[in-house]
């Protein structure tokens, strides 16, 4: 499906070489409307397929890029407008050729929200699948997360460094190959059970590469190392899905509702089409097994954890974050009648951090979270005292968002419950897309207003 939108994209961006003949040749009145409408198009496909990293150099062709992203679906009605114009104009001076051409133009354009949203469904189940995966594989979770630490009683931040410990001496020689690279940084993180935003980036990377294959696959850096997080697709586009594990209720979303904006502080870590292979196992052949497994810790509070990180690790305290959601909103659903805790991601939400007890810096109030309970410059609640019990998996099949909506307790290691992998992705048919065509020669009946 990637396919064929790139090549319904291609050729709509083809339509500005032949728009001048066909508009003289059938006495198209106003054509610069049309013209506009192309070149607005035109440079919105351009600016997205220009990567991303530009904006902070670029600040005029930012500040063009959003507008153009903003107002992308009146883009594509006056393209449509005027495109039907066209074919009415080129049927009335017998020019059947032009007003076929013109109708199949539009009939492409009425095709593309349908294509990009059916693949955007795909890759959003696959990435709730993955994101739910990492985290039962992870179980221990980050060591800049306030709410995994506080569940570990602090464990987390051993295993972690652990994990990384391990990287420095590989059983033998690692290959200069970027998918077993890869794939060694995985399989380290889920030995020791935890990771940061690196390392469940990479195994969620490493997992994707196995169930999606042909899928471009991408890590993306923000702000010079700030954050780290996958994209399934081509970045900047609307069937792609920014798949980020870090946070603690994650959501997979659109890049134009994912916290931070793709395209202007970010860089490219990795990026690779997705070939079938089991990265993981790839890396494994180098990973020393671990020789100690930790013993299950007691949960604390929130505020017990805060306290204790700024008394014991005050340079631990300035880069751990209370992040709870990927976007806006602390769930898919986020219903007022829900407690919010922590911060939605955001850009201001990581300068609030244990140090500065999760404050957001008073210039961000725009950045807090829908209703307003957390205002800006003010100190979180505090969790609910230490919890009992075992932090329940997220089981392959349920939505992360669902997984992820339970309360803080401690987590098992992930040693003592296996793991069921997801199945690999299984080929089928496309959803069968409705008639456009049909509809073009409908809409060209309908007397003109312009």
């Amino acid at each position: 499906m990637q396919k064929e939108l790139d090549s319904h994209r291609a050729d709509l961006v083809k339509l500005g070489e032949r728009l001048s003949y066909f508009t003289s040749a059938v006495g198209f009145t106003n054509p610069e409307k049309l013209f506009n409408a192309v070149t607005d198009f035109n440079d919105l496909e351009w600016y997205r397929r220009s990567n991303i990293g530009w904006g902070v150099k670029s600040p005029d062709h930012w500040s063009r890029y959003q507008g153009l992203l903003s107002s992308e679906q009146d883009i594509r009605q006056r393209m449509g407008r005027y495109l039907t114009r066209l074919a009415q104009y080129a049927e009335r001076a017998g020019r059947d050729d032009i007003a076929q051409w013109a109708v199949g133009s539009y009939s492409v354009l009425l095709s593309l929200p349908d294509l990009e949203y059916e693949l955007f469904k795909a890759r959003r189940e696959w990435g709730r699948l993955l994101t739910a995966y990492t985290k039962q594989t992870l179980p221990l979770g980050a060591a800049n997360q306030i709410t995994d630490l506080a569940s570990t009683g602090m464990q987390s931040l051993q295993q972690v460094a652990n994990a990384r410990d391990a990287l420095l001496a590989p059983h033998s020689p690692l290959p200069n190959d970027v998918g077993t690279q890869i794939g060694y940084r995985a399989a380290a993180a889920a030995a020791y059970g935890a990771g940061n935003c690196g390392e469940q980036s990479d195994f969620l990377a490493a997992e994707a590469c196995r169930l999606l294959p042909k899928t471009l696959i991408t890590r993306l850096n923000y702000n010079k190392g700030s954050h780290l997080y996958i994209v399934l697709g081509p970045p900047n586009f609307p069937e792609s899905a920014v798949v980020d594990p870090w946070p603690h209720k994650a959501s997979v979303l659109r890049e134009s509702a994912y916290g931070l904006k793709v395209g202007r502080k970010t860089e490219i870590s990795y990026s690779f089409t997705a070939d079938g292979r089991n990265l993981l196992a790839l890396g494994s052949q180098y990973l020393r097994s671990p020789q100690v497994r930790p013993p299950r810790v007691s949960a604390m509070s929130i505020a017990a954890g805060t306290k204790y990180l700024r008394e014991k690790y005050s340079r631990q305290a300035a880069v751990t974050h209370y992040i709870t959601s990927t976007g806006g909103y602390n769930s898919d659903s986020d219903p007022e009648s829900q407690p919010k805790l922590g911060l939605p991601l955001s850009e201001a939400s990581l300068k609030a951090t244990a140090a500065n007890n999760f404050a957001m810096p008073r210039a961000s109030a725009h950045a807090s979270p829908p209703g307003g309970r957390h205002r800006s410059g003010s100190a979180f609640p505090a969790a609910p005292g230490p919890s009992t019990g075992t932090y329940p998996s997220a089981q392959p099949g349920r939505s992360a968002a669902a997984a992820s909506h339970q309360p803080h307790a401690p987590h098992t290691a992930a040693w003592l419950h296996p793991v069921v992998a997801p199945s690999p992705v299984v080929a089928r048919p496309a959803p069968e897309q409705r008639s456009v065509r049909d509809g073009a020669q409908r809409k060209l009946r309908r007397p003109s207003r312009h």
